[in-house]
């Protein structure tokens, strides 16, 4: 408790690693003592052994919100990891609900949707790396209710009829719930609003001014898109739409994402023309990366096929070094006819 900064922050990092019990505390009262400290990087490497030392109890929850709510931002990024573990160490805890209008009082919402939620909260930081760590925090939670992962696509707040519906027709579409402009969907103006934590934040990654955000946003919607039907046939239009993206990490990053879904995912007409487009893109890593998810993605129709064969003809005449690849792209689709 006395020694400098470095000393106190490498005496918390070995006591989370080794386990240790010291005057008389075990480790996780240890770290928790320190999430008070006057020092920063203190409460980050305090709130990063928590994360470590598993399992994490969901009586490390408020310990979680309050570090997102932190001055500094490298303890803000440790508490969003505090509040991932606690998520995939509780995933049938029950709690009272947080931040929302119910008007059932009964009402018990999971820990792991909580920590969702707060970790939603991130997404607005003023600070990039809270930012990037927030979107990609978000691909690693496992079992969150359509809802929520709905709501992450819109900004405007789903009604409590339409989560209602949601949650008992989660195996079946969306129904009558239209999009309206980028990402947003129709809501009655005098129906019951619920929760607004998760409300538009992956619109909000996806514009976001640094590249590596929508990158960390574009990972984490293929990953929960992998775990509901539902928010996949949303996030689809989503995905193929950042392959317009300026920056060609942000692109690549769409491109793996649309191989990952590849058997989960069919490319309609217009998704199928912003692909081919990116083959007369001058980035060879860009047009080798296409060429891969085209040998693995199923298409609508002959027509469909019919123009993808031809774009990749004619990407020969425009880039010869690419002959290898296409045709084995062309391989690969043929053998799934």
């Amino acid at each position: 408790q006395e020694g400098s900064i470095r000393a106190r922050s490498l005496a918390i990092e070995v006591a989370a690693q080794a386990r240790v019990v010291v005057g008389g505390q075990e480790p996780q009262a240890l770290l928790r003592s320190f999430l008070l400290d006057a020092d920063y990087a203190v409460r980050a490497t305090a709130l990063d052994g928590l994360a470590k030392l598993r399992p994490a109890g969901p009586d490390l929850l408020n310990a979680g919100i309050k570090g997102v709510g932190d001055d500094a931002a490298s303890v803000r990024v440790a508490a969003v990891a505090l509040l991932c573990a606690i998520a995939k160490d509780n995933p049938a805890a029950m709690m009272p609900p947080r931040n929302t209008i119910i008007w059932n009082t009964t009402a018990t919402v999971r820990v792991a949707d909580d920590c969702f939620m707060q970790v939603c909260g991130a997404f607005f930081d003023a600070d990039m790396r809270v930012r990037a760590a927030a979107c990609d925090a978000l691909g690693g939670f496992a079992g969150v209710k359509p809802q929520y992962l709905l709501q992450t696509l819109t900004k405007r707040l789903l009604t409590d009829k339409q989560l209602m519906e949601l949650d008992q027709n989660a195996t079946q579409d969306v129904g009558n719930m239209a999009t309206e402009g980028e990402g947003d969907m129709a809501v009655g103006e005098k129906e019951a609003l619920l929760s607004a934590d998760a409300a538009g934040v992956f619109v909000v990654g996806l514009e976001d001014e640094f590249w590596q955000v929508r990158c960390a946003a574009v990972r984490s919607i293929c990953l929960l898109s992998l775990e509901s039907r539902l928010f996949r046939e949303k996030a689809l239009d989503v995905i193929v739409d950042m392959l317009s993206d300026e920056i060609d990490s942000v692109r690549l990053a769409a491109i793996a994402a649309l191989e990952a879904l590849h058997d989960k995912v069919v490319l309609a007409e217009h998704h199928l023309s912003v692909v081919l487009d990116l083959l007369s893109d001058v980035s060879e890593a860009l047009r080798a990366a296409v060429h891969d998810m085209l040998g693995t993605m199923p298409l609508t129709s002959p027509a469909c096929l019919l123009t993808t064969v031809r774009a990749l003809l004619d990407n020969i005449r425009r880039f010869p070094p690419d002959t290898t690849r296409i045709f084995r792209a062309l391989s690969r689709m043929g053998r799934r006819l």
